[in-house]
């Protein structure tokens, strides 16, 4: 009889995120950032906290525009708060350093010239494997 224990989400995983390289282009979880490459830490597509914040946008918002307008600002201010959690080796255009902030990296959702960066973050929040509960692995492994 098919279980659904292996469908599991580690609550805490699904928000706290997960580090990915983007320089590198692959959606493999990493233990930490990268030491020189561009990493996001990146959290489960649709968790508790980013479905919250995206209604409570979208209800202020209703009424005030364009629906596909609103649910696009609305799903990057949710991304860059419970999404899109840290950044690691990110430069500004002038080589500074530039720490994340929720106000920066929704800019950065909202401007379609970063859309290989939009997209990347939502490929890696979207595979929902990577957000399972380690209890089945870590009962195979014993």
């Amino acid at each position: 009889m098919p279980k659904l224990t292996p469908y599991r989400m580690d609550p805490a995983l699904s928000v706290e995120g997960i580090w990915f390289d983007f320089q590198a282009g692959t959606q493999s979880p990493l233990e930490g950032p990268h030491p020189s490459n561009i990493c996001f830490r990146v959290a489960r597509w649709n968790n508790p906290r980013f479905r919250a914040e995206r209604a409570a946008v979208l209800e202020v918002s209703q009424g005030h525009g364009d629906a596909g307008d609103l649910l696009r600002k609305a799903n990057a201010k949710a991304m860059s708060r419970y999404v899109l959690i840290d950044w690691s080796n990110v430069d500004r255009d002038d080589g500074t350093p530039w720490a994340y902030s929720p106000e920066d990296a929704e800019k950065i959702l909202l401007d379609d010239a970063y859309d290989q960066v939009r997209q990347f973050i939502i490929e890696c929040a979207t595979r929902v494997d990577l957000f399972r509960s380690k209890l089945e692995d870590d009962a195979a492994g014993n």
